[in-house]
């Protein structure tokens, strides 16, 4: 079964996450924030993430943490090479999704990005498919699917993986 995973742009509000889904795209990675906590990599467990993020966040509940935890966790180690990821440009008048492969390893590169409330320097290669779609496209179970609020999660309906790439595929080479 081929793999995906939904990576979003978001922040408090959507602000600027259209900004970020054509960067994202122009630079070839998908990216996330949680700057404060530097490096994914130096963190052996999903715990050592959620403490962490305690420490970073004060205030935040146990439960937010570890949902925070989960998606760091879930992008710097499970999203490989050759899976695919989605994206998503929020602003109403698009309502754009953009697909593409990994094409690389979870890297960390505060200098990559400049935004003004977060670098966004968690970011992984991708090589995008030209091919755009809109929301309007899919299946009322794909927009299911894809309507979850979390930064981060894999795709695991393979009708839904199957109706997607079937959008895009022949912008593919």
């Amino acid at each position: 079964m081929k793999k995906m995973y939904m990576v979003r742009s978001k922040s408090i509000g959507g602000y600027r996450s259209e900004i970020r889904f054509e960067k994202f795209l122009e630079r070839g990675v998908v990216a996330i924030g949680w700057s404060a906590l530097g490096d994914l990599n130096r963190f052996k467990s999903q715990e050592e993430i959620r403490e962490e993020r305690l420490k970073t966040k004060p205030g935040l509940s146990m439960a937010s943490a570890a949902q925070h935890a989960g998606n760091l966790y879930l992008f710097s180690r499970e999203l490989l090479e050759s899976d695919f990821v989605i994206t998503y440009d929020p602003r109403p008048t698009q309502k754009l999704y953009a697909v593409g492969k990994i094409a690389g390893e979870y890297t960390y590169a505060p200098e990559f990005f400049d935004f003004e409330e977060d670098n966004f320097p968690n970011l992984i290669r991708v090589d995008w498919n030209p091919v755009r779609f809109s929301r309007r496209q899919l299946s009322c179970s794909a927009k299911k699917a894809l309507g979850l609020r979390h930064t981060v999660f894999q795709v695991k309906d393979e009708a839904v993986i199957g109706e997607i790439l079937g959008l895009v595929q022949h912008g593919w080479e």
